[in-house]
């Protein structure tokens, strides 16, 4: 598979202005032209917003380059001269990926940057010629897409597939580093340095997490059929971009989910065991952990029909191992219990979805915009200030987000825990090897909270902020 970075839309050459964000919501705008196009800015609505963007010096009546084109879930994309060459001479078809980026800003033409506003999966590659026809527009598009019209490069091409355009302007479609000199300093993942991509080979471009990317320049190919990681990385931008386009109130059957924050082992403690929770049972809250707050026996009522997203600390990482079905609670004593279906094992730690680590990487981006404004010094600090003693829900879409992110590795990965120290960074100082009885036992406690299982013990800053 090979992801192409591909530059489109208004830029300070090609229109003269940013794209713009309005209410949230990054709109491409197709570059203006004087030829080969029947389509106006004002018939795709961007009449006014095009006048506005550019002070009056493109009107909605002016031809617009309609190119990359989206309608309902699908995209076709046009390419020739040599940006189209690059893209067959780098062996680029049916099953690879572009990612269409170009230069945004806020409303007031302020904060320019680059960043990903949609995406092509190919599954049509069709070579047009020199004079193409109306006959050879992709069908299934109600305007005609320009390289069907009048006369192009002997390559002339259009790729058509799966594809849609980003109704948010998540931080994760974010290129740029936040207040970077330049436009084209990017905040790239650790594995693109290693995998490559063309027309950045000079090594001064690059950091293990930073890439000077080129000044002009269509195409940007990497190879990624040797990195998962980069495999992964991609697709996760992909089911972002189909997220923001869910219609969260037409969303049936969606649990509410909390998190609950799991600590790392504590290896200065000798008898640490965390036990808690009690994957096996389906079980979690029989310590009498966090019964101040998520486990309150006065508001056990608010748990049920929640779906618990435990995340367990590691080393300078946070990871998602287990999302649970909807819970029942159940009271013992002066303690409550939440259950589920005990066939809902976890993920192992290694296997399990990144929530954050402190190069700020994720593999559920929203995480990230929760934290933006959390005064700690690292990603993970922040993570654990926001969370270890939190009950109120995520929203909708954060939710979701989890959900769907935790489903797809459950999918896609085989691992499931055999032991209850499989979901844990490394092992604890003590083992509990009789499991069965600690749960049994715990359940006839009356103060369970004094039990040296609990989950969630006084976090200190070693223990979350390494």
């Amino acid at each position: 598979m090979k992801v192409i970075f591909s530059r489109k839309g208004f830029d300070s050459s090609s229109g003269g202005a940013p794209s713009p964000i309005v209410d949230g919501v990054p709109i491409s705008l197709p570059i203006p032209t004087d030829h080969r196009s029947s389509t106006t800015y004002e018939d795709i609505g961007y009449g006014e917003l095009v006048e506005r963007v550019t002070k009056g010096r493109i009107s909605g009546s002016h031809l617009c380059h309609l190119d990359p084109m989206f309608e309902n879930g699908r995209c076709a994309f046009g390419q020739t001269g040599a940006a189209q060459s690059h893209l067959q001479n780098n062996d680029v078809g049916i099953g690879d990926l572009f990612l269409f980026f170009g230069l945004f800003s806020d409303p007031f033409g302020e904060n320019r940057h680059h960043r990903i506003f949609g995406y092509l999966k190919i599954e049509q590659v069709s070579y047009l010629g020199k004079r193409a026809g109306e006959n050879q527009s992709p069908a299934g598009f109600s305007i005609r897409h320009p390289h069907s019209i009048g006369d192009w490069n002997a390559n002339n091409c259009i790729y058509v597939g799966t594809g849609n355009t980003a109704k948010k302007a998540k931080e994760v479609f974010r290129l740029t580093e936040k207040n970077a000199s330049s436009v084209s300093n990017w905040s790239v993942p650790s594995w693109l340095k290693h995998v490559g991509l063309t027309y950045h080979h000079k090594p001064n471009r690059w950091s293990e997490n930073t890439l000077r990317a080129v000044s002009r320049g269509q195409e940007f190919v990497a190879d990624l059929s040797s990195s998962q990681e980069g495999r992964d990385w991609v697709y996760n931008i992909v089911d972002t971009i189909e997220l923001t386009n869910v219609d969260l109130s037409e969303t049936m059957d969606f649990n509410e989910v909390i998190v609950v924050f799991l600590r790392r082992p504590n290896l200065l403690d000798p008898n640490e065991m965390r036990s808690d929770p009690f994957w096996e049972f389906g079980s979690f809250g029989i310590t009498g952990c966090h019964h101040r707050n998520l486990m309150n026996p006065a508001k056990s009522d608010e748990l049920v029909g929640k779906r618990l997203a435990f995340v367990q600390g590691g080393h300078a990482e946070i990871r998602l191992v287990l999302v649970t079905p909807p819970v029942e609670v159940k009271t013992h004593g002066s303690c409550i219990e939440a259950t589920w279906n005990s066939s809902a094992l976890p993920l192992t730690f290694k296997s399990a979805p990144l929530v954050v680590n402190n190069l700020g990487e994720t593999d559920i981006p929203g995480f990230l915009d929760e934290l933006e404004f959390v005064n700690r010094s690292t990603p993970v600090a922040k993570f654990a200030s926001k969370f270890r003693s939190r009950r109120r829900p995520l929203d909708t879409e954060l939710g979701l987000e989890t959900i769907q992110t935790f489903n797809q590795f459950r999918s896609r990965i085989s691992t499931r825990t055999v032991r209850y120290t499989d979901a844990l960074p490394y092992l604890p100082p003590k083992v509990d090897e009789n499991r069965a009885s600690t749960y049994d036992e715990l359940k006839r406690i009356k103060n369970p909270w004094t039990s040296k299982t609990c989950t969630n013990s006084t976090l200190r800053a070693d223990l979350i902020d390494p």
